[in-house]
């Protein structure tokens, strides 16, 4: 068996054991990566998926609008702004001839 020194030894197993760091550093990055595209591929849709989702989702809204709609009718007519009377104040106002002048128009 040929001599070693005690030194040479111990800097060979301290490369050693620092390569086997190095090995396990690079394959937990590795197992994380992997996990990373796990998770990106889950999540990923496929565009006609995207587009279903997105169809169901105006749905959703267009009919979130008619609602609105209809509860603002139904507002209305509870609050009698619907009246013919109500319409003719609305347009004699707009309308009116008595109305002060803007000093910035005239």
């Amino acid at each position: 068996m040929p001599f070693v020194r005690r030194s040479t030894l111990d800097t060979l197993r301290a490369r050693a054991e620092s390569y086997a760091q190095a090995a396990r550093d690079e394959r937990r990055i590795a197992q994380a990566a992997l996990a990373n595209a796990r998770a990106l591929a889950e999540k990923y849709i496929e565009p006609g998926e995207a587009l279903i989702q997105l169809a169901e989702a105006r749905r959703q809204l267009n009919a979130k609008e008619r609602r609105i709609a209809l509860l603002q009718d139904q507002l209305d007519e509870l609050l009698g702004m619907n009246k013919q009377r109500v319409k003719d104040g609305a347009h004699w106002q707009l309308n009116r001839t008595d109305k002060p002048k803007d000093p910035r128009t005239a």
